[in-house]
């Protein structure tokens, strides 16, 4: 039976079906008294059946031993359980409880029939080359000569439409002054980025004549105009009308031209829309899945982002229905009318929904470009390492200008990575700052640059206020001139001060004041006021993020936990501040760098989110904790001057993170601080070259000049 009839089956209709066609399938479903029966008897069914190793045997196999199981759904990462054959038992023995579409029942029926028949021989190459030879394809020279043509002569269409725009805010306009030549290299740049076709893309038929060389006949472009006129949707990518032919002669076009050119039959019928159905089935006198009654063989389809969007289609293709921009009556995803009934009408206007899913593609599609700075320190090495993994699509820049406490060995693992790219350079400098931007064009910035030691900001406060207010400011205006889509501040729960040591029911929240104690976290307050500030003036999409102690690998020895466990190993003495008795609410890592993942694909604008571990420990505590780890004797601890100003105790609540982003630490710091001492038990050349200053020759080693050409 075809699909298209099959798919008309109401429930019944397929369990007849079933009954004739399988009636092995449906006695095995008769005599059980369960799913769990049934799938018994059906393993051993298939464990005696002649196909039983085909293709449709082990699918089928394969759905016995899932079913039952969850897995995990990426798209909404949650555990979903499996339960096909379950469904199929209940839908075979009359049980199902609520009304399922049958296209499971559909599919499940092909899978049992194809183990009646053996596995259709593939063809010959002789046939294969037959068929291939009937028409031109993309490999031949004339094909590609035609098409190098085509590509060359949009180019020169899209440069003028580029100096014709008024949006200098966008990613893709020419700087004042430059050469046509300049122009042809950049439009020819940019045709590579998919965002770039999406923002060019032809949306009347004026442009679409001009981008086909004034090609289109009168006839055509009547046609067109009318189309347009009743609100029919246009929108085409350069590149997919790189593909016509507009010559006269050569390889025909004919079927690439049914996604852009109506018929005179599909305008005239377009706009009397009648009902809507589930199937999609293309008949005269019937609507479409997309409730659109349209002549026999036209349909409305849908492609994004490789080719077009919402473009009629001719040639009886049926849509899939899954696209975010449909405007069909029925909406599959939401399960709601995308019109209002009584009138007929949509909703929402093509011209607005455009706009809206252009905002949407723009601002939440999952191909990115990713700045971090300080990506060679301890937080933001652990970043990139949880970003370069997690997101292999996405396309990682490290920038950092390797001080004192910058190492590239900790980014020895991604360093190969096609999706990763390292360049040196300080964000404070606004030149190096902006010519970084201009080439790299990120959409999302995350700012780990700065000095971050209490002690060394006691000493030189000046080098603080340079690199964490004034690199902040700069990163700021870059991402003001060439509107990123997201700015994340990774901020300091210092800002906030202190809590007393005898007040364990104080956190410090989001609307906690800002209370400073040293240059360091003044420094950090102020670079946070000026990102909020540029939020408030500019309307820069900003998040903040402000996290207690982290601790995990790639840890600098200078700071407390990785200090501890290399002196100790060493058998030397553990200097600890006053009595030690500062308490700390320690984050691994990982943990941290999870919170980040989130906050900046779901976060709120202009918000701040605190990020604790629900870790409270007073330093002494943790000396003493790593010493046992170690079987070191706890007379290597030497209580020496506290530090001026010092802090008594940190504690965060991240409520607030949790609650509307679903974030949750992996680690408390029992399992945390075992699994950080071990990493550097098995790491003990990374912290010796620290100690030894053999890691700072390491840039040199590795990159030696090959840097300096990164912006050139």
């Amino acid at each position: 039976m075809k699909q298209k009839k099959m798919l008309a089956l109401t429930p019944s209709q397929l369990k007849q079906l079933y009954r004739h066609e399988l009636p092995e399938l449906t006695g095995i479903a008769a005599r059980s008294g369960d799913a769990q029966t049934f799938k018994t008897y059906l393993s051993e069914y298939m464990a005696g059946h002649p196909q039983a190793e085909s293709e449709a045997g082990k699918l089928i196999r394969l759905l016995i031993d899932y079913d039952g199981q969850k897995v995990h759904e990426l798209s909404t990462d949650k555990q979903l359980p499996v339960s096909t054959l379950s469904l199929l038992y209940d839908f075979l023995t009359g049980k199902l409880e609520e009304y399922l579409e049958t296209d499971l029942f559909i599919d499940l029926f092909r899978q049992f029939k194809r183990l009646q028949h053996p596995e259709h021989p593939l063809p010959g190459f002789q046939r294969v080359k037959a068929w291939s030879e009937r028409w031109l394809s993309g490999l031949d020279e004339d094909v590609q000569q035609l098409r190098a043509y085509n590509k060359e002569r949009i180019l020169h269409a899209l440069i003028q439409k580029i100096e014709n725009r008024k949006n200098s805010a966008s990613r893709f306009h020419f700087a004042e002054g430059i050469s046509y030549e300049e122009k042809f290299r950049l439009v020819s740049e940019w045709w590579n980025d998919f965002r770039f076709h999406l923002a060019m893309a032809v949306k009347s038929p004026t442009e679409l004549n001009r981008f086909l060389g004034n090609s289109l006949s009168v006839e055509t472009m009547y046609l067109l105009s009318r189309a347009r006129k009743k609100g029919m949707p246009f929108f085409a990518t350069p590149y997919y009308l790189s593909l016509l032919n507009c010559t006269g002669s050569g390889y025909n076009d004919d079927s690439l031209r049914s996604y852009i050119l109506y018929s005179p039959q599909l305008v005239e019928t377009y706009g009397q829309i009648r009902a809507w159905e589930r199937e999609d089935i293309v008949e005269a006198g019937k609507p479409n899945a997309a409730g659109w009654l349209l002549p026999d063989g036209h349909n409305i389809h849908r492609r994004y982002p490789e080719v077009a969007i919402l473009i009629p289609d001719t040639m009886g293709r049926a849509c899939g229905g899954l696209c975010a921009s449909c405007q069909r009556m029925y909406d599959f995803q939401s399960k709601r009318l995308n019109f209002e009934f009584e009138e007929l009408h949509p909703k929402e206007s093509w011209d607005k929904k455009l706009r809206r899913l252009m905002t949407y593609f723009e601002e939440d599609t999952q191909l990115r470009d990713i700045l971090i700075t300080g990506g060679a320190g301890f937080i933001g090495g652990n970043f990139i390492h949880h970003m370069v993994n997690k997101y292999p699509e996405y396309q990682i820049v490290n920038l950092d200008l390797l001080t004192y406490a910058g190492n590239l060995e900790t980014l020895k693992p991604v360093e190969n990575k096609p999706n990763y790219k390292f360049v040196k350079g300080d964000i404070a400098d606004r030149k190096f700052v902006f010519d970084l931007f201009e080439k790299e064009k990120p959409d999302i910035v995350v700012n780990f640059a700065a000095e971050s030691h209490v002690d060394r900001s006691i000493e030189d406060p000046g080098i603080f206020v340079q690199t964490n207010v004034m690199g902040t400011t700069t990163l700021l205006d870059a991402c003001r001139t060439y509107g990123i889509k997201r700015y994340h501040q990774v901020s300091t729960d210092e800002v906030y001060g202190d809590l007393p040591l005898d007040r364990p029911d104080l956190f410090f929240t989001e609307e906690t004041p800002l209370h400073t104690s040293s240059p360091y976290s003044s420094s950090k307050a102020s670079a946070d006021l000026f990102v909020l500030a540029y939020h408030r003036t500019y309307g820069l999409p900003v998040t903040i993020s402000r996290c207690s102690n982290n601790y995990g690998p790639y840890h600098f020895p200078e700071k407390l936990i990785p200090l501890m466990i290399s002196r100790a190993l060493a058998d030397e003495a553990l200097p600890v501040y006053g009595t030690g008795e500062n308490v700390r609410d320690w984050l691994h890592v990982s943990d941290h760098c999870e919170a980040i993942d989130l906050i900046i694909h779901k976060g709120r604008v202009g918000e701040v989110y605190n990020v604790g571990g629900h870790n409270e420990r007073t330093n002494l505590e943790v000396v003493k904790t790593i010493l046992k780890a170690l079987n070191k004797p706890e007379s290597l601890i030497k209580f020496v001057t506290d530090r001026p100003g010092h802090d008594r105790r940190y504690a965060i609540d991240p409520t607030k993170l949790e609650t509307e982003l679903g974030w949750k630490p992996k680690y408390n710091f029992d399992t945390g601080i075992q699994q950080t001492i071990q990493w550097y038990l098995d790491n003990e050349d990374w912290w010796k070259h620290i100690l030894s200053g053999e890691y700072s020759n390491y840039f040199d080693k590795m990159y030696g000049d090959r840097l300096g050409k990164n912006l050139k």
